[in-house]
């Protein structure tokens, strides 16, 4: 990693007793880390802390001292009494003083959900109040020439914040600072072992590299650079990218950063002008969902069938009877055969059909729970895969979607290795 230029780094408090008792996930940190990291400020330590005021002063003035900044997140609403300026002012020795433009802007907030507020809002001595263009509760002070910022907690709220508010800010109080890029290699049918074992035999030691198994099946390899200037970080980045993927084997690379597998096979469709159906039992429209999840889906995606039971694989796909009696409903020929009348009676290019036991009952020892038959029609030729997946229903569910994107990508690419019935 770099170490010629200033790293620029900070502490995020989250503020909230329902993150910590698992009643609402944090999504915030995701978003503050994304955002400043690619302006070069890093975001060196996360907290989640409750709704108490003297645990929150010990913590906000112990790293404020320890950071460049510091940002938190929820705290501001009535129902904490505004506990984070109660604590700013624990931790720093402030008075509490009234902003009636703040003041407003809570009233207006509160009033638009439908409830009554008639109190007043004090801030911190030397608070200043973030937007007032939307009824967004937030605040920003330097104290000991370090800025702080207290956002709210509600992900729409901290990500325009963030975007228009605080890297703004950020950016003027550091306006020399290292210079970051990250890259996410995304990669199909290795685990992360392999990978590891394929990406560590190169010599990367000025970048830094993670690997991550995604919950679904794909596995990431993260590139980190660092520079004096954007240029340099570029360059660096684009030569480790190529070296990592050349090291991995690119027919295993499906893309890059938010290159998911549902835009890549997208994008493939619509340059070819295809047509793509899918016919799902299993996942009950998991599939489609992603697959119209990209903006200009309608492009390419025709149609999705939903046929949980026998009759609908017959009566929607014109599923033989006999195939159902013979070979049951999840089974190689029955996912052939759901692929093939989707894709005619769609009349489309392409078409995927899936078929399974997603669990926690319905398996047995010839079919355990996780047995998924997938099934893809595309031009004349039909193929047909077998899994049996690990995990819960819903994972079983997410891991045949992508299993079922990745056999589509791999036949849009050609790969060798997938072969026609």
């Amino acid at each position: 990693m770099c170490r010629t230029a200033r790293s620029v780094e900070g502490t995020l408090i989250v503020v909230g007793n329902e993150v910590l008792y698992g009643d609402v996930v944090d999504i915030n940190t995701s978003t503050i880390g994304k955002t400043l990291f690619q302006e070069g400020f890093l975001i060196a330590r996360s907290l989640v802390l409750s709704d108490n005021r003297s645990e929150l002063a010990k913590a906000i003035r112990y790293w404020h001292h320890r950071s460049d900044f510091l940002i938190t997140t929820g705290g501001l609403e009535p129902a904490t009494n505004n506990v984070i300026c109660d604590a700013l002012c624990d931790a720093f020795g402030l008075q509490q003083v009234r902003n009636r433009a703040y003041c407003e802007t809570f009233r207006k907030r509160i009033n638009d959900a439908g409830l009554s507020w008639a109190d007043e809002t004090d801030l911190p001595e030397g608070a200043v109040e973030l937007t007032m263009d939307r009824p967004y509760m937030g605040f920003r002070m330097v104290v000991e020439n370090k800025p702080l910022y207290c956002l709210p907690g509600v992900p729409t709220e901290v990500a325009y914040l963030v975007e228009r508010e605080v890297l703004p800010d950020l950016k003027n109080h550091y306006p020399e600072r290292t210079c970051f890029r990250r890259r996410i290699i995304r990669v199909q049918r290795l685990s992360e072992w392999e990978v590891a074992k394929r990406v560590g035999k190169l010599d990367l030691t000025a970048v830094g590299v993670g690997y991550l198994s995604r919950i679904e099946g794909e596995t990431w390899v993260t590139l980190t650079v660092c520079a004096d200037n954007g240029n340099k970080a570029d360059e660096f980045l684009n030569e480790a990218e190529r070296r990592v993927v050349n090291a991995i084997g690119r027919k295993f690379v499906s893309g890059k950063d938010g290159e998911e597998l549902e835009k890549v096979v997208g994008d493939m469709l619509r340059s070819r002008g295809m047509k793509l159906a899918v016919a799902e039992s299993c996942t009950g429209g998991m599939l489609a969902a992603r697959i119209i999840s990209v903006p200009g889906a309608s492009d390419y995606f025709e149609r999705g069938y939903i046929v949980y039971s026998n009759k609908a694989k017959i009566e929607e796909l014109g599923v033989n009877p006999d195939v159902l009696e013979r070979y049951g409903a999840v089974s190689e020929q029955t996912a052939r055969a759901m692929a093939v009348g989707a894709k005619e009676k769609a009349g489309v290019d392409v078409a995927l059909g899936i078929t399974g036991i997603a669990g926690p009952t319905g398996g047995t020892r010839e079919k355990p729970v996780g047995t998924v038959f997938i099934g893809c029609a595309c031009d004349d030729r039909t193929v047909v895969e077998h899994h049996v997946l690990r995990g819960e229903r819903q994972i079983v569910q997410m891991r045949s979607v992508q299993a079922a994107l990745r056999l589509l990508w791999e036949l849009l690419t050609h790969d060798s290795s997938i072969h026609s019935s």
